[in-house]
């Protein structure tokens, strides 16, 4: 009848070769301390800041054109993405490295071929960035130094501000030298515009409609009532024998001018009807484009303003600051997982060597 398995043959194996497993969890502890011992200390310095919204630099919303349109301050995952694109761009890190000598730090020789990607390689194992559950950034670096830790930290954070805000200003740059072009061609339009302008009023004789239209309403108006006054006078006088040549020739000659002044204001009438729908289209045009243009200064102004402005892109909420205790090596804990691993390892070669040691492996290699 075959025998159940048992723990106690277990514990009697492990218990009769317990010197070996006490002597390899030793070595493996005491080597592991003493490898520690040498390993370099490092520090981690970290920043957190949130990402400010581009609202804050769009001048429709800084200068109070914007009431219809909701802002926010702080920036949404576009703008997290766009920080944190910056912050693992080649150009910061290289600014890293050549503002804080990081060849010499690293011990990297700068003249070997592969040196920028080996020193960029090394930045990159020591710094981290990343977003948190409350969508705030977290910027960290680990050095040997604690206080080039936090400096490089710090110098990191600004940097990536700098550099997205320079990404925003240089496309409002871009907006700012469409704004000035479109105003040079609206400009010379409202010019030529101009200058039609001053020709049709010269041609036509119109400078002010409303006013000339209600004076050359009032003169015809007046003339003609005039004319018709002589020309009753002149007839019931003209058959009259007692009225002397004389005032009848005069009267003739009152009708004949105002007959003459009336041709003529018909005349100039005319011509005014005829400019006048001309000057006002030209005019509608010139008072239209001088309006788009005062706009589009404006707006270039703002644009500028804006441009000039100090506006962050990220919202600051704590500076690295020098850390004072070491992020690692935990030399405690890699003593007690060497350890432990020693221990296991060593109990699984113990049963193993226990199963196998009355096997004839000379005998099973000649069967197989």
């Amino acid at each position: 009848m075959d025998q159940k398995p048992s723990l106690l043959g277990v514990f009697q194996t492990l218990y009769s070769f317990r010197k070996y497993i006490i002597i390899i969890c030793g070595i493996a502890g005491i080597g592991t301390a003493v490898i520690s011992l040498v390993l370099p200390d490092y520090y981690r310095s970290t920043t957190l800041f949130y990402a400010a919204s581009l609202d804050l630099v769009k001048p429709e919303i800084l200068y109070g054109k914007g009431n219809q349109i909701r802002s926010f301050f702080y920036g949404g995952e576009s703008d997290i993405d766009r920080l944190i694109t910056i912050g693992e761009s080649s150009e910061l890190l290289d600014y890293l490295v050549d503002s804080f000598d990081l060849y010499e730090v690293y011990e990297i020789n700068p003249s070997h071929p592969k040196a920028p990607i080996r020193v960029r390689k090394e930045l990159l194992s020591l710094y981290s960035l990343q977003k948190d559950k409350r969508d705030a950034i977290i910027l960290s670096i680990e050095d040997k130094d604690p206080i080039r830790a936090a400096q490089m930290t710090n110098a990191a954070r600004e940097k990536v501000n700098t550099l997205a805000r320079n990404l925003i200003q240089s496309n409002q740059s871009r907006t700012l030298s469409a704004y000035r072009e479109n105003i040079i061609r609206k400009e010379e339009n409202l010019k030529r515009l101009g200058d039609s302008l001053a020709t049709l009023r010269e041609k036509f004789d119109i400078y002010n409609i409303d006013a000339q239209s209600e004076m050359l309403t009032t003169q015809v108006s007046i003339t003609k009532a005039k004319l018709v006054k002589e020309k009753s006078k002149l007839a019931s006088l003209n058959n009259d024998p007692r009225i002397p040549s004389d005032t009848i020739a005069y009267i003739q000659a009152n009708v004949k001018g105002l007959e003459t002044q009336v041709s003529s204001l018909m005349e100039q009438m005319n011509q005014f009807r005829d400019g006048m729908a001309v000057i006002m289209n030209v005019e509608k045009q010139y008072l239209d484009a001088n309006v788009t243009v005062s706009i589009d200064r404006e707006r270039a102004k703002q644009l500028q303003s804006t441009l000039d402005s100090d506006i962050p892109s990220i919202i600051l909420l704590e500076e690295a600051r020098v850390p004072i205790i070491k992020s690692r090596p935990h030399r405690s804990l890699l003593v007690i997982a060497a350890g432990a691993l020693a221990f296991i390892f060593s109990i699984l070669g113990v049963l193993l060597f226990d199963t196998y040691k009355k096997v004839d492996w000379n005998k099973v290699i000649h069967e197989s």
